[in-house]
């Protein structure tokens, strides 16, 4: 397999060796970002079906780490 058809599976690729710091600094800002979003969804969810709040982030932390497996 050659880089080019490589590149066709795996688009990443082609614009990974162009990624800088700058670029890593707002990555890093929106995946926090993302973060706090996510966890007070989850403690809302968890408060509108009567459950604990724990529940709420639970179900966060393993529905973050379910998606990071099918990565």
């Amino acid at each position: 397999m050659n880089a080019q058809s490589l590149t066709h599976w795996i688009p990443a690729l082609s614009w990974l060796r162009s990624y800088t710091d700058a670029g890593c600094v707002g990555d890093v800002l929106r995946r926090h970002y993302t973060g706090c979003i996510f966890a007070a969804a989850g403690l809302g969810d968890a408060s509108l079906a009567n459950l604990p709040p724990e529940a709420g982030l639970y179900a966060c932390l393993f529905g973050g780490l379910f998606f990071l497996a099918l990565l």
